[in-house]
């Protein structure tokens, strides 16, 4: 909140007429909300509130995959800038929302690519099938 108004009020009083200022004002709010969590973070961490359980390295590189593979289907997707901005607001909304569930598909089937991927690497799926024997 103190981000926003020592940065986005200034700016929007000094540039009254210049669009996109609204970005800006999202930019911060982000800023605002990882340096929020992560000085949550280190507080439990220090009060030892938070421990982390043996598989979490794990989960956040499968986690950190499945992004990457979603955000590169969504820049695949995006197309061309111009082509964006010549869409009417409902041809963009509908597009947005089809390439963002498709985008959400691509990122859960990647995670579950790495889990198999996983429990095929620590032998579960071979004690699992030995104990169903």
């Amino acid at each position: 909140m103190g981000l926003n108004l020592l940065v986005v009020l200034p700016l929007a009083f000094a540039y009254p007429g210049r669009p996109g200022l609204h970005a800006l004002l999202a930019l911060n709010t982000g800023i605002g909300a990882w340096y929020n969590s992560s000085m949550l973070y280190r507080g439990l961490r220090r009060q030892g509130v938070l421990h982390h359980a043996v598989g979490w390295r794990r989960m956040l590189w499968q986690v950190l995959a499945a992004n990457v593979v979603m955000v590169a289907f969504l820049w695949w997707v995006a197309g061309d800038t111009q082509r964006w901005i010549e869409m009417g607001a409902w041809s963009r909304a509908q597009w947005m929302t089809l390439a963002r569930g498709r985008g959400a598909r691509g990122s859960i089937l990647a995670r579950c690519m790495c889990l198999v991927c996983a429990c095929t690497r620590s032998g579960f799926a071979n004690r699992t099938a030995a104990r169903a024997r």
